[in-house]
C-alpha cells in the first residue's frame, strides 16, 4: 500500500499519513522548489485564515508577512532556502483579517517520488496567551525578543559601530511598531 504523501491541488490522498497531517494543530505546508504552496492542512487554515485554494501557488511569505515581519529573519529563511539546508524560526505574521500572530517555523527540504519541494511545520506561540487573554501581552514579550535577538546577531556581525547604532535604531523602530499593533 503507497502511504507517500503526493503534494498537490489535486485532492488530499486518502492515506494514513494524511489523516496525521489534517489531525496535527500545527500547520503544515508544502512548497515546490520556487516555494509556491502545493498543499496546506486544515490547521494552516485555522491559523491564517486562508483557505487551501487561496494558499496554492502562492508563496508563504507573500502571504503571511507584514510590516512588522522582521526582515533579518526572512533573510535567513531565504538563504537556507537557497542552500536547501533545514531551518528553524520564530516569525511574525499576519492573517487574512491583518492581526499578527508568532509562530515557530520549522522548514526542511524533501525528495520523495521525484518530487523535490520544502516541507514547513509551523506552531502557532500567541495561542496559549490568546486563550488566557494576554495575547497582546504575548505579542509585546514576542516582538521584544525578536528585537533583542536581532541585536545579538548585529553585535556579533557588525564590526562597525555605525552600522551597529543603524541596526539598534531599526530593533528599536521593530519594537515600537509592534506594541501600536492592536
Amino acid at each position: 500500500m503507497d502511504n507517500a504523501l503526493k503534494p498537490g491541488p489535486q485532492g488530499p490522498p486518502a492515506s494514513l499519513a494524511q489523516v496525521v497531517l489534517e489531525t496535527l494543530p500545527c500547520a503544515v505546508i508544502v512548497t515546490d522548489l520556487d516555494g509556491n504552496m502545493t498543499y496546506v492542512n486544515q490547521a494552516f487554515s485555522e491559523i491564517c485564515g486562508y483557505s487551501a485554494e487561496e494558499a496554492f501557488g502562492r508563496k508563504p511569505g507573500e502571504l503571511l508577512q507584514g510590516a512588522g515581519t522582521d526582515r533579518g529573519t526572512v533573510l535567513r529563511i531565504r538563504k537556507a532556502l537557497k542552500r536547501r539546508e533545514r531551518c528553524s524560526e520564530r516569525i511574525l505574521n499576519y492573517d487574512k483579517r491583518g492581526r499578527s500572530y508568532w509562530i515557530s517555523l520549522d522548514i526542511s527540504p524533501f525528495e520523495a517520488d521525484g518530487v523535490q519541494g520544502f516541507i514547513g511545520v509551523a506552531r502557532d506561540l500567541t495561542e496559549g496567551f490568546a486563550a488566557r487573554g494576554e495575547r497582546g501581552l504575548g505579542l509585546e514579550v514576542g516582538h521584544l525578543m525578536e528585537a533583542v535577538e536581532h541585536l545579538a546577531h548585529a553585535a556579533n556581525e557588525e564590526h562597525d559601530l555605525h552600522q551597529f547604532c543603524l541596526s539598534l535604531a531599526d530593533a528599536l523602530a521593530s519594537l515600537k511598531r509592534s506594541r501600536e499593533l492592536p
